[in-house]
């Protein structure tokens, strides 16, 4: 039983590493979010198609960001929600087995 144990731990020690990954995508979109959102007040004449493409760039990067983000919080919730229940039928039947030894 030690191996699987060792087995779930990192399997746990995956999802979060997964959820992980998820926060530090979100504050990623989020930085993203402000270029898209910032001097906005500014006339950029000349420069506004340069200026237009930048913003759509930092849109297009933002929404990726926060699309990856919530595909690896998904993975890391799945992950630990595999390892709860291998963890819980296990344990179920180590019991199992202690009854019909006798143990109980």
């Amino acid at each position: 039983m030690t191996n699987f144990q060792v087995d779930l731990d990192h399997l746990r020690s995956a999802a979060s590493a997964w959820r992980d990954a998820s926060s530090a995508l979100s504050q990623a979109a989020a930085q993203a979010d402000t270029i898209k959102d910032s001097h906005k007040e500014i006339k950029w004449s000349a420069f506004q198609d340069a200026w237009n493409a930048q913003v759509e760039a930092a849109k297009y990067v933002s929404d990726r960001l926060t699309e990856g983000s919530n595909e690896a919080h998904s993975i890391g919730s799945v992950l630990m929600h595999v390892a709860n229940v291998y963890y819980e039928q296990d344990s179920r039947f180590a019991g199992t087995l202690i009854k019909l030894d006798g143990g109980q």
